[in-house]
């Protein structure tokens, strides 16, 4: 039986090959998408519903932010909640450099073992001053 760890390294495994395809299987149909997080006009952290959504962020999130560095520290569990710490570094196509950081994904799931919400967790700014540079 898998558990919901094992489900969200599946989904760092898939990302990593760039397979949207298998991610998009492990999320509820209505998956909630950064709904917790602040107004930002970084095109890849925008709050949605549904797989549509997802498939968006992904695509925004490949023409806008070239990552060079996506390390996921050691996965903490309960209840229905993961939550993973991420060290990421890149930088923005046209614009300024991302440092080295540490974020988090929250993830949130159903009954049925489905993705039912994610949350990036860390400092936005980072990824608008990095914007903003394109306009420079």
């Amino acid at each position: 039986m898998s558990t919901n760890i094992d489900t969200v390294l599946a989904i760092y495994d898939a990302f990593g090959r760039g397979d949207v395809a298998t991610i998009l299987g492990y999320l509820d149909d209505d998956v909630e998408w950064d709904l917790a997080a602040r107004e930002t006009p970084v095109p890849y952290l925008q709050a949605g519903h549904g797989k549509d959504h997802v498939v968006s962020f992904f695509g925004k999130l490949a023409a806008t932010f070239n990552i060079t560095s996506f390390a996921p520290g050691t996965p903490c569990a309960g209840g229905d909640l993961v939550l993973v710490p991420i060290v990421i570094a890149g930088n923005i196509v046209g614009g300024g450099d991302i440092p080295s950081n540490l974020e988090a994904h929250m993830w949130r799931f159903g009954t049925d073992g489905k993705v039912v919400g994610f949350d990036h967790i860390g400092d936005f700014a980072i990824h608008e001053d990095a914007l903003a540079a394109v306009n420079a």
